[in-house]
Formats: C-alpha cells, sequence, structure tokens
C-alpha cells in the first residue's frame, strides 16, 4: 500500500508511527519493514558497540526503501501522441527528401534520430513496465541518444560506416513495432480519447499553452536580433519581445503551481530558455571545446572509423559516434548545425532526469518537478553543451532512477530494467571518462544506507568502466598523475588563469559568485532537512550528494572536477531542499508569493550566469570558418598561432586536426602590461620572433580575433584596446599576408623573411 494512502506510517528509525504524508509529505516511500512494523536494527541513536557479525545482520535486516509509486501511470492518450510524434518526425523528414527542402528533412530526421528512435519499443516494453508519462520521456530520449551511439560506435569501430544503411534498417524496426503497439493498444488510445473530458484537460494544460507561446515569442525574438556576441551579453542583444516570453514562461510557472495545473512545461521551458536562446541569437556553440568535439565527429565521417590511439576524445567517442551517424543520415551540412542546438535536448532532459529522480523521494510531481528546476537553475557553474559530460549525466540519473524499484514490480520488469541499467552504464562507460565512476559513487552510498539494493549493483556497474579504462590505459595515462592521488585540496582548486596582468572585469566576477552563492544557499537548506528530519533517508541522499567528492582524490580533472562533482551532487541537493520546505506552509498566500517571487530571482541568476560572459565565451561563425580555412588548406605539420588565449578559439574542428597545430600567445610570450606605453609594433615584432623560432622549417600562421581580444580582456590578459593596436598592426605588416577575412576574424599567412 502507498504511504500516502495509508493513514498512517511507521517512522524508518524509530518505528513510532506519525500520519501519512499524502500531499502534505515530503517524500514518498514504501516501507518494507519485518514483521511487526519495526524498523530492525534503524535506530540511529546511540547504542553499545555490537559485533562485527551483528552489525551485519541489523544492516542486513533493514528496510530497502521502495518509492510508492504515487505518479499516474502513462495514459493511453500520452502513448497516442508518442507514437504520432514518431510518425510525424519521419513524415516531415520524407517530404523534405522529397520536395528537396533540405532543411525541413535534417530538423525532422535529427528529431526521429534524437527523440523518436527509442519510442517504439519502450511504447512495446512499457507494456510489462508501468511508467509514467515523465519516466517514458525520459526513457524514450535517454533510449534513443543511447540507441544512436550504439549504432555510431559500432559502425566506426567495426569498422563498416554505412549511415543510411544503418538508417533505413532503424526505421524499418521504428514501424514494425509502432503496429505492434497499435494491434495491441490501438482501440484503448481511441477509447480514451473520446472518453476525454477536454474542460478539465485545458485547464490542466493551460500552464503549459502559456509557457509554450512565451517559449516561441523568446525563440522569435533571438532569431530576429541574431549577432555575434556583444559586451553586454545576451540580455544586451535580444529586444523586448524576449522579455515579454521570458514573463509568460515565468507566470506559467507561478500559475501551474497554484492551481495544481502541470508544471511539465513551464518547468521545462525555463530549464531550455538560456540554452535556447543562444543557439538561436548566435547561431554557434556556446563553448570553445565544443569545436574540437566537432573535429572528431568530422574525422568519424571522412574516415569511417575511430582511431583510439590518437586523443581521449577518440577512446571515449560515444557522443561523437553517435552524433556522426544523425549528421549523414539525417543530412546535416554542417555537425556545427547540430552541436549549437543539440545542448537545447541535453538541457530539457536533464531537468527531466532530475524531476524522475526527484519522484522516487518526493510525495508530489510538483515538488519533483520544483527539485528539477532548482537543479537546472542552480547548475549555471556548467554550461550544458555539445559534451559528453552534459549526456553522461542524462544516463547517471536515468540509472538512479532506474534502481529504485516499484513496490509491487513484476519478476519480467525488473529483468528489463536491469537490462535497461546495463545497456544504460555501457553507452555511459564509452561515452565520458567519469561519469560512470560518480555514478558508482553514488550507488555505494546509497547501498551503504540501504536506499537501493542488490548490494552487488555498484560492483556489476563498475567493471565495465574499469574494463575500458584498462583497454585505453595508454591514452588515459597522459591525464593521470600519480601525484595528484590524495590531494584533495589541490585537486579541489578551480581553474587559475596564468599570466594575468590586469585585474579580471568585474562582471566575470559577479557572473561566477552570484551562483555560487546560490549554490551555498541550496546546500544550507539540503542540511536543514536533515536536521529537521533526521532519519535515515535524508542522511542518505546528504552522504550521496557527497559522494562526487571522491573524485578530488584522485585527480583535478584538468582543474574542472570542482565543476563535475558540483553537477553530479547538486541533484541530491536539490531534492533535500525541496524537503526543507515546510509542507503544511505551501498552500499558504504569503509563502506562494515568496515561491514566485525566489523562482524570479533563480531565473535571473541562472540566465545572467549562462549569458553574461557570452562576448568572451561564445564562438563566432568566422572564426570557425577561419580554423577550417587553415586545417583544410595548410600543409602537414602547418603550426598557426593564436594571438592570445586558445580558449577563447575554436580548434580541431575538421577531420585533419591531428595533421596540423595550434600555439597560443600563453606558451610563447608574456602578455604586456596596462595599456599605458604599450607598444603594439614591439609586441607584434616579439612575438613573431618567438613563434618562428620555436617552429623552424614549417608553414606559419596567424589567427586575429576579436574573440581573443574580449576573453583577454574580461579575464585581465590583456586590455581589449591593446588588442585592438596588435590587431592593427598585424593588418599593415608586410610580412603577414591575410587568408581569410570575416566581420570579427581575419587569418594570416607568414610570407616574410624564412617562410619556406
Amino acid at each position: 500500500m502507498s504511504i500516502s494512502d495509508a493513514p498512517t506510517r511507521t517512522s524508518l528509525i524509530t518505528g513510532t508511527t506519525d500520519q501519512a504524508p499524502g500531499a502534505t509529505g515530503s517524500h514518498a516511500l514504501t516501507d518494507r519493514l519485518p514483521a511487526g512494523g519495526q524498523d530492525v536494527g534503524g535506530d540511529l541513536s546511540d547504542t553499545p558497540a555490537p559485533s562485527r557479525r551483528s552489525r551485519r545482520e541489523r544492516w542486513r535486516a533493514l528496510p530497502v526503501l521502495r518509492r510508492a509509486g504515487s505518479s499516474a501511470p502513462m495514459p493511453g492518450v500520452a502513448r497516442l501522441l508518442a507514437a504520432s510524434w514518431v510518425l510525424l518526425t519521419l513524415l516531415a523528414g520524407g517530404i523534405g527528401a522529397l520536395a528537396g527542402l533540405g532543411d525541413l528533412r535534417a530538423v525532422a530526421l535529427t528529431l526521429f534520430l534524437t527523440t523518436g528512435l527509442a519510442v517504439a519499443p519502450v511504447l512495446v516494453l512499457s507494456r510489462t513496465a508501468v511508467l509514467s508519462t515523465s519516466s517514458f520521456v525520459l526513457i524514450a530520449v535517454a533510449g534513443s541518444m543511447a540507441a544512436a551511439t550504439t549504432v555510431g560506435f559500432v559502425m566506426a569501430t567495426v569498422p563498416v560506416w554505412q549511415p543510411v544503411a544503418a538508417f533505413w534498417i532503424a526505421v524499418a524496426v521504428t514501424l514494425v513495432l509502432l503496429a505492434l503497439s497499435v494491434v495491441a493498444e490501438g482501440r484503448q488510445w481511441l477509447a480514451e480519447v473520446r472518453e476525454l473530458d477536454l474542460a478539465a484537460t485545458a485547464r490542466t494544460l493551460r500552464p503549459g499553452a502559456v509557457a509554450a507561446v512565451g517559449l516561441v515569442l523568446t525563440l522569435v525574438d533571438a532569431l530576429t536580433h541574431r549577432t555575434d556576441p556583444q559586451p553586454a551579453g545576451l540580455l544586451g542583444s535580444v529586444g523586448p519581445l524576449w522579455f515579454v516570453g521570458a514573463l509568460l514562461i515565468l507566470a506559467a510557472a507561478a500559475l501551474a503551481w497554484a492551481t495544481g495545473g502541470n508544471l511539465a512545461v513551464p518547468v521545462l521551458a525555463l530549464g531550455v530558455l538560456a540554452v535556447l536562446s543562444q543557439a538561436a541569437l548566435y547561431g554557434t556553440p556556446t563553448v570553445v571545446s565544443a569545436a574540437r568535439h566537432v573535429g572528431v565527429v568530422d574525422y568519424i565521417r571522412v574516415n569511417g572509423q575511430l582511431d583510439p590511439s590518437t586523443d581521449i576524445f577518440q577512446s571515449w567517442p560515444g557522443l561523437f559516434t553517435a552524433a556522426a551517424w544523425v549528421v549523414d543520415a539525417a543530412g546535416i551540412s554542417d555537425p556545427m548545425i547540430l552541436a549549437t542546438w543539440l545542448p537545447v535536448l541535453f538541457a530539457a532532459a536533464t531537468v527531466l532526469a532530475v524531476r524522475v529522480l526527484a519522484g522516487r523521494f518526493l510525495a508530489t510531481p510538483a515538488l519533483a518537478w520544483a527539485a528539477g528546476l532548482l537543479f537546472m537553475m542552480a547548475n549555471a557553474v556548467n554550461t550544458i553543451y555539445f559534451a559528453p559530460q552534459s549526456i553522461g549525466l542524462v544516463y547517471s540519473l536515468l540509472i538512479l532512477a532506474l534502481v529504485i524499484a516499484r513496490p509491487d514490480e513484476s519478476a519480467r520488469a525488473r529483468l528489463l530494467r536491469f537490462v535497461l541499467v546495463g545497456w544504460l552504464t555501457v553507452v555511459g562507460v564509452v561515452t565520458h571518462q567519469i561519469s560512470p565512476y560518480l555514478l558508482v559513487a553514488a550507488l555505494v552510498v546509497l547501498v551503504a544506507f540501504r536506499l537501493v539494493r542488490p548490494w552487488w549493483l555498484p560492483i556489476a556497474l563498475l567493471v565495465p568502466a574499469v574494463g575500458w579504462a584498462l583497454i585505453n590505459v595508454n591514452i588515459l595515462g597522459n591525464f593521470l598523475s600519480i601525484e595528484a592521488l590524495g590531494r584533495l585540496f589541490d585537486n579541489l582548486a578551480p581553474p587559475v588563469n596564468d599570466g594575468l596582468v590586469n585585474p579580471p572585469a568585474l562582471i566575470n566576477t559577479i557572473v561566477y559568485a552570484v551562483p555560487a552563492l546560490l549554490l551555498v544557499v541550496i546546500g544550507a537548506l539540503a542540511v536543514l532537512a536533515v536536521v529537521r528530519h533526521r532519519d535515515r533517508l535524508r542522511f542518505g541522499l546528504l552522504a550521496t550528494a557527497a559522494s562526487p567528492g571522491t573524485l578530488f582524490l584522485a585527480t583535478s580533472y584538468g582543474q574542472e572536477g570542482i565543476f563535475r562533482v558540483v553537477m553530479f551532487a547538486l541533484p541530491w541537493l536539490s531534492i533535500l531542499a525541496v524537503m526543507a520546505l515546510p509542507s503544511g506552509w505551501l498552500r499558504r498566500r504569503v509563502v506562494q508569493t515568496g515561491l514566485v517571487l525566489s523562482l524570479v530571482g533563480i531565473t535571473a541568476v541562472n540566465v545572467f550566469a549562462l549569458t553574461g560572459m557570452d562576448w568572451a565565451r561564445i564562438i563566432r561563425a568566422d572564426s570557425t570558418e577561419a580554423v577550417r580555412v587553415f586545417e583544410n588548406t595548410a600543409p602537414d605539420d602547418a603550426v598557426m598561432l593564436v594571438t592570445g588565449t586558445g580558449r577563447a578559439t575554436p580548434g580541431r574542428v575538421t577531420a585533419r586536426y591531428q595533421d596540423v597545430r595550434g600555439i597560443s600567445r600563453d606558451t610563447l610570450l608574456n602578455y604586456p602590461g596596462l595599456t599605458a606605453g604599450y607598444d603594439a609594433a614591439a609586441d607584434e615584432s616579439q612575438l613573431t620572433t618567438d613563434f618562428l623560432g620555436q617552429f623552424p622549417g614549417v608553414a606559419h600562421y596567424a589567427l586575429v580575433s576579436d574573440a581573443i581580444g574580449a576573453w583577454g580582456d574580461r579575464y585581465g590578459m590583456q586590455s581589449y584596446e591593446d588588442y585592438q593596436e596588435l590587431r592593427d598592426v598585424m593588418a599593415q605588416s608586410p610580412d603577414w599576408r591575410a587568408i581569410f577575412r570575416g566581420p570579427t576574424t581575419t587569418l594570416y599567412e607568414y610570407t616574410g623573411p624564412g617562410a619556406p
């Protein structure tokens, strides 16, 4: 019996009873207790230390927490819509192909491969296992990405790169499985459609409709104001319509919370607001490192195979093999387009994954959506972009949700659940280096607190991760250091920019400090939840939130470990923070007003933190094109000088990324001091001399871009004014010939003395 239906419940710790949480409870778990209703050995009070054997027996006797399954099963109408979505994407793709509408074909087939590929199998399998709508959608989306990864990885590893043939096989399997679902459930779906209470449905979905309109308005405004990044960031570049749309989304979320409407669309809209707006406004990826990921995708497409000995990206190529297949099968003209828009799907899937995981512990769907939203708003210190960790987090969260079973689960459903867990684990292992280990760390804690079972689950999931690491140990060894082992505080340190000559811009400090403050608030709320209810569940969730910190015992992960740890800890902290809310107060008008104001505040923090540094962080389209010209036309072993930090310049964007190389100013020459007394001509002369001297006998190129100047200015490396002077000197130098000019970027070839 679900605890939400019971008049009383038994405490997991003390064996005492209190009121069932129902709509006011803070979590929704079924307590599977021994006979008599007592939690044997669960008391956390001070007791004499038992023997080693009795301690183990007491631990094994603790009731395993099972979710109550309070979420309603996915209705037939929603299942019909899911099947229709798959057919719609295939139909639109076919029309685009037949009519010569390349963009329509690319968009439709990309949506099919990234969101619809697993819908038909999940429709068939979910007749065995009861799934809520949220769980169904999450499994369908994550399963589609995992299926694309599986297909792409197998083709690139064998190697037999046949993307079109693989696509048609996938379509055939999809249509067969859809037909089976229609035959088995079609009448039930139509019956539910006929019985649908349209008025009640409209009331429930009204907030979602308002949020959808708001999101469309922000998208249209961003598309009509497309520009290169400006110093004022996204908020200074969009028009009034964008702010109207954002306010509509916020109003929809507040309306849904106050009226009990469906929070799904408002929360998802808020979760993707910044990422979607950046993609539409700039038309390029939001992080420079996405460019080198695109280079791996292009390598796979051009060569039809992987070369794991090349670099770590080809040793953990899951996302890139999936993207390569999608690009070729859907007919996308440029992989950079997929890298620009796919993070929107990742953002939505991440919010949904946290919501599904939170639904295992929180009493109502509304509270679970609140946890998902809180996670996404506070995760502004991590940018979701075209990177393995972005989809690796989704796989990990889904696995964690799957290992918490329903109390009424059948044996067949249990088997399917563990098969899905195993498949997602393997896909995650070949996709990202550290996500599987952080997943295992979380599972170890959950098993230790008897929140999940069986006990051997962490070991089973660790085996493929360790096995894959051993296969690629030669590559992995370049990124691990024995000296880093055990150096907790050194590994904990965030990235440090060397060579600073000016104080970083104030906005730089604010962009990092404000979301960090929000993280502190969420952490405090999480601790408060544990203090208010000192039970095994909350202690277990807090310990699970701390488990990613084990990463610091082994590596700094290129000084980015702190960000990955926050990303994996935040879902648990968000769940606990929602638990800290006094449930009896949530319907009070004053409290609701405070929550609405808080929603506006955390949304503002999220958007500002993600977009405030766009001028320095966002890739310029012409910078990417300039690097393409260099990589595609330069002779082997040619070297390109980036006239500032390489962190602001896309590199390795084509299949030839191994044949040429780039070098940044950071490794050649210190940055000049303050603007006063800066001699741009002398700086250019010294920079050129050092560059030619370090790389003799090869072709030399140099890249100048506004993005380099913006990064240097915001991070305190070189003032923007000084860099503009250097740019002008390069343009007038007789030794450098421009071979590419764009609005913000110029690529030069060295033709002066000593040129080959």
